[in-house]
């Protein structure tokens, strides 16, 4: 479960990155093609990120079993698991915002893609 804000703060972090990306290289794609070899190459890099996440948790998991005899690796391996964690999850902000973009006009007021509520189906 999300904190209040949380989907608000991802909304805006994606539409900042969907507005870097069309200042970058502009406001539409070439092809739904386009798009979609834009958002397999970021779902690419997120997996990457989440396969380095779960190697992390793996060492972690048998670390607590033998109990750890190195602070040090202890926190190394924690780190590992938080900055991977947060590239994997910038990766799917620019999923979200390549899919935005590949979606004109799919905007709320403030110019934020649209995102379904999880628990009601209905637009923000």
């Amino acid at each position: 479960m999300f904190a209040n804000n949380t989907m608000k703060n991802l909304d805006a972090i994606c539409t900042d990155e969907l507005k870097q990306a069309c200042a970058e290289h502009g406001y539409v794609f070439s092809s739904d093609n386009e798009a979609w070899g834009v958002m397999m190459e970021e779902i690419e890099e997120a997996k990457q990120n989440m396969k380095t996440v779960d190697k992390a948790m793996k060492n972690f998991f048998q670390s607590t079993r033998t109990a750890w005899t190195d602070d040090m690796e202890r926190q190394s391996c924690l780190t590992v698991i938080q900055r991977y964690a947060l590239l994997c999850a910038a990766e799917c902000c620019q999923i979200a915002a390549c899919a935005a973009k590949a979606a004109p006009g799919v905007y709320n007021a403030g110019g934020a893609p649209k995102v379904k509520k999880a628990d009601e189906g209905e637009d923000e």
